[in-house]
C-alpha cells in the first residue's frame, strides 16, 4: 500500500474487483464498516462476518442483545 493511503477504502476498491459472488468474507475489526458491509452485501452478493471488538461500544451492545435473544429461543 502506498504511504498516505487508506486500508479500508483499499479493501473497499478490491472488494468492488473481486468475483465474490455467493462467498463468505471475513474481516478484522478495521473493517467493521457500514459501506464495506453494504459492498460485501448489496452490490456484490456475498456475506460476511465482522470481528466485533469491546471498544465498538455500540456494535458490541446490539451483538450482545442479538445473540441474548437468540439463546433464550434454545433449550439450556
Amino acid at each position: 500500500m502506498a504511504p498516505g493511503s487508506n486500508e479500508i477504502l483499499a479493501a473497499q476498491e478490491l472488494l468492488r474487483r473481486v468475483a465474490i459472488e455467493g462467498s463468505l468474507v471475513t474481516a478484522d475489526a478495521l473493517h467493521t464498516q457500514t459501506e464495506t458491509a453494504r459492498i460485501i452485501v448489496q452490490e456484490r452478493g456475498a456475506d460476511s462476518l465482522f470481528t466485533v471488538k469491546g471498544n465498538q461500544k455500540g456494535i458490541a451492545k446490539n451483538v450482545k442483545q442479538l445473540f441474548e435473544g437468540l439463546s433464550r429461543g434454545f433449550p439450556p
